[in-house]
């Protein structure tokens, strides 16, 4: 039970940290964290024990190297290996991203830290309990390895904390009334707990992004929904149709599969930009510009209710700049639902058939380098 422990934490370590860096990465936007600058010293350190851990695998790999030329009746495990081609590409990304970076998001960062050093420990303790003579040399690595990452955790954590109490005494510092009344949307997005808020200023610009009541734009949308599921489905058929006729190549020499390759031409011709994405340009153009004037109407009729008093008190440059963002909020709509959602289809149906063609162990490695 303990070889499958260790077996588990080895397949789990590549995705477990990309997935814990990205979601302290998403919370520390959600949160608002600023990034930090932190000093040459520390952050020279810190890349230091990240490259002794990404050295220290790849010193096990040529040890496993090493250790399969005289013996080859004693194969590596499959999941050493899946640990030390995923895992150690992840650190040595992350070292050089840490060192050439100045000012970045910390909490990511301190995240991997931790998890490294869990997964990290963890494997050392299984692997002592079930060492042999010929593992005496991987032993010893995972030690380094454990206490490089005991090492980063110890300095993530130091730095978080001393950078929250600077950062608290400089706020205590600032005197109580300096700029109290200025109201501004940047000081009202900073402010904590205040995005729901923050937010919920545009709710009235939400029903006219798309205007329901034209029958046009209900057609457009279709046909960019409709766009997008073909779209998708072009992605899995392209590359499958063009296996399909390398593998007739290769099974029946002096015999081209024609029907293969005029599917996979026409396949490329609908996924070029005279095929489907011509549409999806066209009914694009026409949901735009008309959600925009929608909204820009909406602003500018809102804008002229208003009292003299108002008009009087605002520069005329941030009322225009006010409707330009009121504007905006459609392509913030076409960001989420037409090109991440899409990413996001894409990426699930290629695990999904890889999964399918192969295994889980060359997802989760495909996935953990792809994401890095």
């Amino acid at each position: 039970m303990q070889i499958s422990y260790l077996a588990f934490l080895d397949y789990a370590y590549a995705p477990a940290i990309v997935l814990g860096y990205f979601l302290a990465l998403v919370f520390g936007l959600c949160t608002r964290q600023q990034a930090i600058t932190m000093r040459p010293k520390k952050r020279s350190l810190s890349t230091l024990f990240m490259f002794v851990i990404g050295l220290s695998y790849a010193l096990e790999a040529l040890f496993i190297v090493y250790q399969r030329q005289p013996d080859e009746r004693r194969p590596a495990l499959q999941h050493t290996i899946f640990r030390i081609a995923t895992v150690a590409p992840i650190w040595m990304i992350l070292a050089v991203y840490l060192y050439m970076t100045e000012c970045l998001r910390w909490n990511p960062y301190v995240g991997v830290f931790i998890l490294g050093f869990l997964f990290e420990s963890i494997a050392t303790a299984l692997s002592f309990a079930t060492r042999r003579y010929s593992d005496t040399v991987s032993l010893c690595l995972s030690v380094v390895r454990s206490m490089a990452a005991l090492a980063l955790s110890i300095i993530g954590t130091i730095f978080m904390a001393s950078y929250t109490a600077e950062r608290y005494s400089d706020e205590e510092a600032q005197p109580l009334l300096e700029h109290s009344n200025a109201d501004t949307p940047r000081r009202r997005l900073t402010q904590p707990s205040n995005w729901i808020e923050y937010l919920q200023s545009f709710a009235i610009f939400m029903p006219h992004l798309l205007p329901w009541h034209d029958p046009k734009i209900l057609v457009c949308l279709a046909l960019r929904l409709v766009v997008a599921l073909l779209n998708r489905a072009l992605n899995v058929a392209i590359p499958w149709q063009l296996g399909t006729a390398i593998d007739k190549l290769i099974s029946g020499p002096g015999t081209l599969p024609w029907k293969e390759i005029v599917f996979w031409t026409t396949g490329l011709l609908l996924d070029s930009s005279l095929g489907f994405n011509a549409l999806d340009r066209l009914a694009s153009n026409y949901i735009q510009n008309s959600s925009y004037k929608q909204v820009s109407k909406l602003a500018m009729g809102h804008i002229m209710k208003l009292s003299f008093e108002f008009h009087s008190s605002k520069n005329t440059g941030e009322i225009l700049k006010a409707i330009d963002q009121a504007g905006s909020l459609n392509s913030l709509v076409e960001l989420v639902i037409f090109q991440i959602l899409p990413i996001v289809f894409d990426s699930i149906i290629a695990m999904v058939y890889v999964t399918h063609l192969f295994d889980i162990r060359l997802t989760l490695a495909i996935f953990s380098i792809s994401t890095t």
